[in-house]
């Protein structure tokens, strides 16, 4: 009888583990990183002067829809949220480094997967940017 049960059970979680989702989140492909390489971490060159490296904000890149933008499905966006101690900035095309958001609130920045551009809402304004980082203030 308990050779019967072990049986059952063992088909059981069989049944059970091959129903566990195996597929892959999909990445984004055409927009390249945004986080700022250049960046050396914390207290790096100085205690004064750093910005943080993508691993310690740290920064995740997420492919579909943004809905409180009306964004489409092919849309790679993070937000820049960042440590204490450190504020957002954004490297804006023809502008140059300007402070994120002035509530302190993540900065969202997008790109569509169709043409690999980088924009970012900042302060509600949307802006084309070449590079996000946590910078110390």
């Amino acid at each position: 009888m308990f050779f019967q049960y072990a049986i059952c059970i063992s088909v059981l979680v069989r049944i059970i583990d091959s129903c566990i989702p195996t597929q892959q989140v999909e990445s984004c492909s055409s927009c390249s990183p945004i986080y700022d390489t250049s960046c050396q971490g914390y207290q790096h060159p100085s205690a004064s002067s750093y910005c943080l490296t993508s691993d310690e904000v740290p920064i995740t890149y997420t492919l579909g829809p943004v809905a409180d933008h009306s964004l489409p499905a092919n849309t790679c966006s993070t937000r820049l949220d960042c440590p204490s101690g450190t504020v957002a900035r954004v490297n804006i095309n023809g502008i140059g480094y300007s402070m994120g958001n002035s509530d302190g609130s993540p900065t969202l920045t997008y790109c569509s997967e169709t043409d690999g551009i980088w924009h970012s809402d900042v302060n509600g304004y949307i802006y084309d940017v070449s590079a996000i980082a946590c910078q110390y203030p």
